[in-house]
């Protein structure tokens, strides 16, 4: 008989428990939803939301930035951001369009004067400069930076190509 209350009690106490508890949803750590206005949350939600939405990702970066005005991650993509929607860009007014680029590029400097080692930052002024500016010598020191402060392994292959179209193109 007490061997089956036992068992009655704990079956009841792992039910009330399961209950209680609920379910992780998206958007949410094992502590509670990430969306608390902090740091650290506006980040998480900037790298999710990502391409799929630039604006809100670079809303979410000015969030970033009005707590900590010197936050590498937060000044490296949306200034990237800022670039690629300005190369994308086939309605606005060309001297707009201009601005935005050139504002892009000020920000990703930006971040490597906070970080000069943060690899993002770095690749993506050396992709600026080969890609979008036909600029091949002053995207060699920004990749070889890039490759010398460790990206991910999936940066560096995507890198390390460019570094060889940088160097296949230079006289």
């Amino acid at each position: 008989v007490i061997g089956a209350m036992v068992v009655a009690v704990a079956i009841v106490a792992g039910i009330v428990v399961a209950n209680s508890a609920g379910e992780r949803l998206p958007g949410q750590t094992m502590t509670g939803t990430i969306g608390d206005g902090s740091v650290t949350s506006l980040l998480v939600e900037a790298r999710a939301t990502g391409m799929a939405d630039i604006p809100r990702a670079v809303e979410l970066y000015s969030q970033v930035l009005a707590v900590e005005s010197d936050n590498v991650e937060a000044l490296t993509y949306i200034g990237w951001l800022t670039v690629l929607s300005a190369t994308q860009d086939q309605t606005s007014d060309i001297d707009i369009v201009r601005e935005r680029f050139q504002s892009g590029l000020v920000l990703l400097r930006q971040a490597t004067v906070v970080d000069d080692t943060y690899p993002d930052a770095l690749c993506f002024l050396g992709i600026t400069f080969f890609r979008f500016m036909d600029d091949a010598e002053a995207a060699a020191p920004e990749v070889q930076k890039c490759l010398d402060s460790n990206p991910p392994a999936e940066v560096a292959a995507l890198v390390e190509g460019l570094a060889a179209d940088i160097a296949g193109s230079e006289p």
